[in-house]
């Protein structure tokens, strides 16, 4: 079964889902179950990594069959889609031409391979007052020892506190203002991030309130 048909057949289910989570303003657990057990979240994970490795069109009826049925299901999944799909397409020889070195792709590859055993990662960028805006960013980053510390809010994170991994964008504490160097990290869950879980989106739900 090929992974359009797989997302078609799980959509019922989450569409009868749909106006409970949305009523209630809980996070679609069951639905990521599903899409997780399909192995949908390996979608834009190449074969040789034992993904998928669908093309961008696959990608698109994938995320409209599921969008069919529940908006936010398909927004979590479409996120996680984000991340996957840019570090499997980013070309090798451009991030050679970059500088970076060949522990970038064993990291690369490592994050993919977990993405096929089913973790789950999104997007952490906006902020209250900055927004999407990468020049406006306050969360902060800075080298310590042979790694990084990183400080900083975000307002909005589609799976927050049910993802395996975040995708945060944050500057350089070495530079300041619009020239700051903006870089981009996966970090995984755990001690260092605290979700809040104190947002009720009550006017972006659908229906009649």
């Amino acid at each position: 079964m090929d992974a359009v048909a797989k997302a078609q057949r799980i959509a019922p289910l989450v569409r009868k889902r749909a106006e409970q989570y949305d009523a209630s303003a809980e996070f679609p657990s069951q639905d990521l179950e599903d899409i997780r057990t399909e192995g949908l979240l390996s979608l834009l994970v190449p074969q040789e990594l034992g993904g998928m490795g669908a093309t961008f069109e696959d990608y698109v009826q994938v995320a409209m069959a599921l969008a069919s049925a529940s908006g936010s299901t398909a927004l979590i999944f479409n996120m996680h889609a984000c991340v996957t799909g840019a570090l499997a397409t980013l070309p090798r020889q451009l991030l050679e031409n970059l500088g970076v070195d060949d522990s970038f792709f064993e990291v690369r590859d490592d994050i993919l391979r977990r993405a096929v055993d089913g973790a789950a990662y999104g997007v952490a960028i906006t902020e209250k007052e900055a927004g999407s805006r990468l020049s406006a960013l306050r969360t902060e980053y800075g080298r310590e020892g042979n790694g990084y510390w990183i400080r900083g809010h975000k307002s909005v994170c589609s799976g927050a506190g049910h993802l395996d991994g975040y995708l945060v964008a944050a500057r350089s504490s070495e530079t300041s203002g619009g020239d700051a160097a903006v870089s981009y990290f996966l970090v995984p869950r755990g001690p260092g991030i605290q979700v809040h879980e104190t947002w009720d989106p009550l006017g972006m739900r659908d229906g009649e309130q």
